[in-house]
């Protein structure tokens, strides 16, 4: 057996893992706080059950409340009477987020989101492509995406490398207002031209 190994000089290149390799107990240590952290975010999130329930009686409309500690989602937000589909009132413009993957890189919702959920029959593709349809401007205009359920969906993220739980909750916050400016007109247009005569 040879008794000397030529190892590979370190390398500049290598400098992020160099990083974590001589300080990987502590990274680690602190990588565990997520959980701790993602609820702590979860409880300045529900502070906006508040908020959107002001704002229904401002904007004429109902809030949801309802989803909040059910299903995989977290999910709140305010939806109009007239918005129904064959009878059932299936849209509401929301705030949600996914507990069990918040603030988790490179997971499927890191973030909490601002959206137009469709909560109708999943199998009546008509009823969503024409939500789709009639959200696509103000998807363009706000930088949103569509994906079953939801017709509009935009992530709200840290605006630096902070994640403070009061900024971005007023941040996701002020997207919903806008998301509801846009959304609730195009709605209310969309519902009045499909209500019987």
């Amino acid at each position: 057996m040879p008794d000397e190994i030529e190892f590979p000089q370190r390398d500049p290149a290598d400098a992020k893992a160099w990083f974590y390799l001589d300080r990987r107990a502590d990274i680690e240590a602190w990588a565990a706080q997520r959980d701790d952290a993602a609820a702590l975010l979860g409880r300045y999130l529900r502070a906006l059950a508040t908020p959107l329930s002001e704002m229904a009686g401002e904007v004429g409309a109902d809030v949801d409340l309802e989803s909040l500690g059910d299903g995989k989602f977290q999910v709140m937000g305010l939806r109009r009477a007239g918005w129904t589909w064959k009878g059932v009132n299936d849209v509401a413009v929301v705030v949600e987020w996914d507990p069990k993957t918040l603030l988790r890189p490179l997971a499927e919702n890191e973030w909490p989101f601002a959206a137009v959920r469709y909560c109708g029959d999943r199998a009546d593709r008509e009823r969503f492509r024409a939500l789709q349809n009639a959200l696509t401007p103000v998807a363009r205009r706000l930088g949103g995406r569509c994906t079953t359920p939801w017709p509009y969906w935009r992530f709200q993220k840290p605006a630096g490398g902070v994640v403070d739980p009061e900024l971005l909750t007023r941040d996701l916050l002020a997207s919903f207002r806008s998301l509801w400016d846009e959304a609730a007109q195009v709605l209310d247009r969309l519902h009045w031209a499909q209500a019987p005569r």
